[in-house]
C-alpha cells in the first residue's frame, strides 16, 4: 500500500507515458482503487490541452480503466477530438473500450465510424476484430 500511495503522490508530475505505465501496473496487480485515484491527475493534465502525440498513452489509460470497470468521459472526449490523428491500433482499442461502456459512449462511437471505415483496410486482423467487437458489443442496431 505504501508503494501505491507513493506512486499516486507523484502522479501529478508524471508524464502521460508514466501514467499509462502506472495504470498497467495497477491492472496487473488487480487493484482498482489506485486507478480511480490516479484519474484526478490524468484529468488535470488533460485540462492543459495536450497535443495529439499523447493519444497512445490516453488509449492505454482508457483500456486500463475499462479493465477496472471505471468510466471517465474526459478521456473518451479527448480521443474523440483527435480521431483524425489516431493510429489504427489505438482507434480499435478506443472503439472496443467505448463499446464496453455501452450507451454512455454511443455518440462517440458513431463519430468514430467514418474514421474506422477509412483505416479498416490498413488494420491488422486482431485490431479489425477488436473494432468490430466494440461496435456490435452493446447495440443490436450494429449487428
Amino acid at each position: 500500500q505504501h508503494l501505491v500511495d507513493t506512486a499516486l503522490s507523484n502522479a501529478s508530475q508524471a508524464s502521460f507515458e508514466d501514467l499509462a505505465n502506472l495504470a498497467e501496473c495497477f491492472v496487473a496487480l488487480r487493484v482498482r482503487l489506485p486507478i480511480r485515484d490516479m484519474m484526478a491527475s490524468v484529468s488535470d493534465k488533460l485540462q492543459g490541452r495536450p497535443s495529439p502525440e499523447v493519444l497512445p498513452y490516453i488509449v492505454r489509460i482508457i483500456r486500463c480503466s475499462g479493465q477496472g470497470s471505471l468510466f471517465y468521459l474526459n478521456l473518451f472526449e479527448f480521443c474523440n477530438e483527435h480521431l483524425a490523428s489516431m493510429q489504427g491500433g489505438d482507434l480499435a482499442t478506443y472503439i472496443y473500450e467505448a463499446g464496453r461502456h455501452g450507451l454512455r459512449c454511443r455518440h462517440l462511437m458513431e463519430a468514430a465510424v467514418r474514421r474506422a471505415s477509412s483505416v479498416a483496410p490498413q488494420l491488422q486482423l486482431p485490431d479489425l476484430m477488436k473494432a468490430w467487437q466494440g461496435f456490435i458489443r452493446f447495440s443490436r442496431d450494429n449487428r
